[in-house]
């Protein structure tokens, strides 16, 4: 019998006692999702989006370092300067 694997997308997910934050890659946190911060079983935070001149910023990488931090490199479009 064979044995179905499934994968959801990927995420960021950091700690610290029983707080917690689940974010994209980007580290924003997608509307109508499963994403947020979260403590003691109560969501906090269910939406989180960064722009720049009305543009979302670019990901350029993005990891968690240890169990309760995230490194996240953006870049953001070219923004017109007059």
């Amino acid at each position: 019998m064979p044995v179905e694997i499934s994968v959801g997308m990927p995420v960021l997910s950091i700690n610290h006692g029983s707080t917690f934050m689940v974010t994209d890659l980007s580290g924003e946190i997608t509307a109508e999702s499963e994403q947020g911060v979260f403590a003691n079983d109560t969501r906090f935070v269910s939406y989180y989006a960064i722009f720049a001149n009305g543009q979302p910023w670019t990901r350029l990488t993005s990891a968690a370092t240890t169990y309760y931090s995230a490194r996240i490199y953006l870049i953001n479009h070219a923004a017109a300067t007059e």
